[in-house]
């Protein structure tokens, strides 16, 4: 829960730069070598604190799960990339990577999007 609400209050005072920034020290901080929970455990768990806090944005909850992972020994990839749905609006998401592979998302909804950065 720390880290979901450490990521929407550095949302409310902090540029995206600085955000960013502040997650990769943050998941360095936290980093272990050693992996021992299993990760799909570990988002499972994510999923259920999320529905019950209503947490819905991507960016929030890619970030968080960043430094979540990495305590568990993780070296997890955010990627932020963007795309025009079929009106022509602008929409973004972000995404998880491990071993620059994704990973609890469908790959043909990422497929659409343009890769942007990544934290």
């Amino acid at each position: 829960i720390f880290s979901i609400y450490l990521i929407k209050i550095f949302l409310k005072f902090m540029t995206l730069e600085s955000l960013i920034l502040k997650v990769r020290k943050i998941s360095g901080l936290f980093a272990q070598d050693e992996i021992n929970i299993p990760a799909k455990t570990i988002h499972t768990w994510y999923l259920m604190l999320t529905r019950k806090l209503n947490i819905q944005s991507c960016l929030i909850n890619s970030l968080s799960q960043k430094i979540i992972f990495s305590y568990f020994g993780y070296h997890i990839s955010v990627v932020c990339g963007v795309r025009f749905d079929q009106e022509s609006n602008f929409k973004g998401h972000a995404w998880l990577c491990y071993n620059d592979h994704i990973v609890f998302e469908d790959i043909k909804n990422i497929e659409k999007y343009t890769e942007s950065f990544r934290v």
